[in-house]
């Protein structure tokens, strides 16, 4: 055998152009074969370079182009490559036809998948390792130790399929990785190279039982050369070719090249090691070219490292070389919200929350109307508010979105009023057009063929309806995408049909789950920023490692296998130790290779550093005889020191506005005693925190839902003296089930169904344990029930809703307001305590100013005296529900209604006050926290 050593940090492309051969710049008689396709381009590059014209490059393939050259090319065979997907139909019809499976638990396609991948891993790593399927039935004892019990009852045995699996595939016409180059290595004789002076193999670290065969009969041929890095772990691949580690070179070469400089850099986050990153490329502009590489383990981390790693760079000046997954794509994402919103589909109705993130995905909302992508974001923005403003009600059909008048009115105006030419009609077809080309043709599918087929229509609408293929990375994202769709649609997939549109989603979700986005550019334009594996058989000067952690390298994940540790280890295939020692090796070779290293890892409470980094720092420690960590901590300066609130001063302007606009209630006044600055920002400024659809009851919601049961409860009884005969739960529960009914259809489930319990418990204990008590112990006349009142007092608009009126006992009169919350001391006020005369004493005494509020309103409608009235909160939250539930006004005679009168005019005196400013609450430690303006604050 023909073959070369060299050191590790001898550069594998400069070696394999000192032995190629040819003449005049003709280099077509070589074959050069690396593990990978990325090395061809660097030695392309090498040549020209000691050209300086125009040359003939060598055939340089990766191993599976070399593979495939030999099969189709040298061999003649032509026959179809085997999608995975293809493969995991094959499985499935295999396994659908087994009787043992007729019972199975993966009765679909769907369930399927995933273990079909599995399936389809283990048998090519059999049959390129050359296992005859007698072999894997001895061990299958031992795999079922992995298998779960449900599994085994579905599975034939493993032999069984394996050996089925490839007669399906011969028969089929059918070929896979495994089977070309198990084919190649058994006919390799058959093959003629003899066109060729040299055959160099390169670069190569660990080899399959085909390669193995294949490369021992290569060696024999005098026109080959092997060339090797020596590295740890090599001496295992070296020794299936025959050829120890510690036999003679024929050429050695010294090992006196300078070790690398290696720094290595610790952050707490991610966000540290990539800016630490851009700030080394600022400060060395010489490791802004093709000699520099950042080489990234976790391919999530290429999107920050784009945009801020190295933002000083400009488009021309790097190559992105890797595999995104496709799942973590925005495009995914938005067929995501699709499906989601799809499968929230009650009979004809939609989920109203996911519908709304559905149209509000950027690709939905930039759809053009006549050229103009923001008419679509202003139709879908009120649309939002409309749905918002009901947003007790969250189910909705299509047909009711379409033909809403008030919303259509709207979108009109405003769209009129941003200067675009487009009428009602124009708004309700576009809106229309836009459900008909996502959502509508998503409702019902032929089979899994036609969903492919339609997921393309989708992709391709929005790639030329809409906005979407000026965003960054959409085309590549999107050609992806559609690909996978593609794949799908030309698969031994297409035909199969599901009960429920649940399985369409599923399996085309498990099926993207596999494919990657490639991120392909220029190969040999500035700075690299390679996935890990592809940094292989290259030398780099300068290297950047991000994500060296135990995580990303090695990668933490054992074998994705049905055959547990020990089964694959007798039947000699790789393990993850094996991985993790070809991991080593490249890494090791990596850093041997460069002049300066640069390596960053994270750790905290779920990070820790790669084991990698651990054996470096020890060799380290030992070169420098010292036990100190020689890794540089990446910190952040952060200042956490709050600013307190600066007051807002009046103006006469806000003066007049204060006077004339503004109308003040309950809450507004509450507001105000809690906090000037609050009422400033929520009541004179307007600023609302933008609420967001959940698809449950919010609190707030559920004590809209309440007050309105009630009112409907009670209203056919106002005016009258209520008795025992007008206590009926059946009616309060018919009430209940009539509007959840409305707002969630009649098959409610999950936490809509546990609530719906819950409030139907609620008000039966409302009428049976509060009411009819207090109907027994007080005659009860109801006055009136959600009353508006509207007054002017002292010259400032008042105005509040009295939930219910009541008089009792003949001779009282008293206002009660329905409560959902359970803690008393927000509701109650400390008459002790407070001073009417000691602005101080305000906020602490008082839990709510509502109902000496209300109890004014009442008193300057009817022209009352509101010392003759009372109030109560009825705590309709608390657990146990009696006649404690009430919490009075005055609880006391004696009582008076004269210093909280005092306290509501000296807080709208204050308000108008030109020379007291907006200040900042005295108690941020209990206001703070819940505001929902702390961050414009900075508190």
């Amino acid at each position: 055998m023909n073959y070369r050593w060299i050191a590790p940090h001898s550069g594998l492309i400069d070696e394999v152009l000192a032995n190629l051969t040819g003449k005049g710049g003709d280099y077509s008689g070589n074959i050069v074969v690396f593990p990978g396709k990325r090395p061809s381009h660097f030695l392309r590059k090498a040549i020209g370079k000691r050209q300086e014209g125009a040359f003939i490059p060598p055939l340089s393939l990766s191993m599976d182009e070399f593979i495939d050259f030999l099969y189709e090319t040298k061999l003649g065979i032509f026959d179809r490559k085997t999608e995975t997907i293809d493969a995991a139909a094959i499985l499935y019809n295999i396994h659908r036809k087994n009787p043992l499976g007729s019972e199975g638990f993966f009765i679909t396609a769907d369930s399927f998948f995933p273990l079909g991948l599995k399936l389809y891993r283990d048998f090519e790593e059999f049959c390129i390792e050359k296992i005859p399927y007698q072999k894997i039935r001895g061990i299958e004892l031992i795999a079922d130790e992995k298998i779960p019990a449900e599994t085994l009852k579905n599975l034939q045995s493993l032999s069984l399929f394996y050996r089925e699996f490839y007669e399906v595939l011969a028969k089929l016409n059918f070929s896979t990785r495994s089977t070309r180059y198990r084919a190649v290595a058994e006919r390799v004789g058959d093959i003629d190279l003899s066109a060729f002076d040299k055959i160099i193999i390169s670069g190569f670290f660990a080899l399959t039982k085909s390669e193995s065969d294949l490369f021992k009969a290569l060696s024999e041929k005098d026109n080959s050369l092997f060339i090797f890095h020596r590295a740890d772990g090599v001496a295992q691949t070296l020794a299936a070719l025959g050829i120890s580690e510690d036999g003679p070179d024929p050429e050695p070469q010294p090992d006196n090249a300078a070790p690398p400089v290696i720094t290595i850099y610790k952050s707490t986050d991610t966000h540290g090691q990539v800016f630490a990153l851009s700030r080394l490329l600022n400060d060395n502009p010489g490791h802004r070219d093709s000699n520099t590489v950042v080489a990234l383990p976790a391919s999530e981390t290429v999107f920050s490292v784009l945009h801020h790693g190295i933002s000083m760079l400009e488009a021309n000046a790097y190559n992105v070389s890797l595999g995104y997954p496709l799942l973590r794509t925005p495009v995914f994402g938005f067929f995501e919200n699709l499906i989601e919103l799809i499968l929230s589909i009650d009979g004809d109705r939609l989920y109203v929350p996911s519908y709304i993130r559905f149209i509000l995905h950027p690709y939905t909302k930039n759809i053009y109307l006549n050229g103009r992508a923001d008419a679509t974001r202003i139709m879908f923005h009120t649309l939002e508010e409309t749905l918002k403003g009901n947003s007790t009600k969250t189910f909705l059909t299509l047909h009711e979105i379409e033909e809403d008048a008030k919303f259509l009115d709207s979108v009109t105006q405003q769209v009129t009023n941003a200067g675009i030419a487009a009428g009602k009609s124009d708004i309700r077809a576009h809106i229309k057009a836009i459900h008909d080309k996502t959502i509508r043709q998503y409702l019902s599918f032929k089979n899994t063929g036609d969903f492919a087929l339609k997921t393309i229509a989708l992709m391709t609408y929005i790639y030329e309806q809409s906005t979407a293929r000026l965003h960054p990375f959409f085309f590549p994202f999107s050609e992806a995408f559609t690909l996978a769709a593609y794949s799908i649609s030309n698969s031994m997939m297409r035909d199969i049909v599901f009960s429920d549109t649940a399985g369409y989603f599923n399996l085309f979700k498990r099926y993207v789950a596999t494919c990657y986005c490639p991120f392909e550019g220029m190969p040999l334009r500035g700075v690299q920023i390679l996935g890990f594996l592809e940094t292989r058989n290259i030398r780099f000067d300068n290297v950047y490692i991000m994500d060296v952690n135990e995580d990303a390298l090695p990668a933490l994940s054992k074998e994705d296998s049905l055959l547990p540790f020990k089964a694959r280890q007798i039947l000699g295939l790789p393990t993850h130790i094996d991985r993790e020692r070809l991991s080593a090796s490249y890494f090791e070779t990596l850093i041997a290779g460069a002049k300066e290293v640069h390596i960053f890892f994270v750790e905290n409470n779920k990070k820790e550093k790669s084991r990698f980094i651990e054996k470096l720092l020890w060799e380290m420690q030992k070169k420098d005889h010292t036990l100190s960590d020689p890794t540089i901590p990446i910190q952040y300066n952060v200042d956490l020191k709050n600013t307190p609130p600066s007051a807002i001063v009046k103006t006469t302007y806000l003066l007049g506005v204060l006077k004339d606009e503004l109308t003040y209630s309950a809450s507004s006044l509450n507001a105000y005693l809690k906090c000037p600055l609050m009422f400033y920002y929520q009541y004179v400024l307007r600023l609302e925190k933008r609420e967001q659809l959940s698809g449950s009851l919010l609190k707030k919601d559920i004590g809209t839902f309440i007050h309105e049961v009630l009112y409907e409860y009670f209203r056919t009884r106002v005016g009258v003296v209520l008795t025992e005969t007008d206590i009926d739960e059946g009616r309060m529960l018919e009430i209940v089930d009539a509007k959840f009914d409305f707002l969630y259809g009649k098959d409610t489930v999950g936490a809509v169904y546990l609530l719906k319990k819950q409030l139907k418990r609620r008000m039966s204990d409302y009428l049976g344990k509060y009411a009819l008590p207090l109907i027994k112990k007080s005659g009860i006349k109801i006055l009136s029930l959600e009353e508006k009142i509207e007054h002017t007092h002292r010259g400032y608009k008042l105005t509040g809703r009295l939930d219910k009126v009541e008089l009792r006992d003949g001779n009282k009169i008293f206002i009660a307001d329905y409560k959902t919350t359970a803690d008393s001391r927000s509701l109650e006020i400390n008459h002790d305590r407070l001073n009417a005369a000691d602005r101080d004493t305000w906020a602490a005494a008082i839990g709510t100013i509502q109902m000496p509020f209300y109890l004014l309103l009442y008193a300057l409608k009817t022209g009352g005296n509101p010392q003759d009235l009372n109030g109560v909160f009825i705590q309709l939250g608390r657990t146990y529900m009696d006649e404690d539930i009430e919490i009075p006004l005055f609880k006391e005679d004696g009582q008076r209604f004269e210093p909280l009168l005092d306290v509501i005019n000296g807080i709208l005196d204050e308000i108008h006050d030109l020379h007291t400013p907006f200040n900042p609450t005295a108690n941020s430690k209990d206001t703070c926290p819940q505001c929902q303006y702390r961050y414009m604050c900075g508190t």
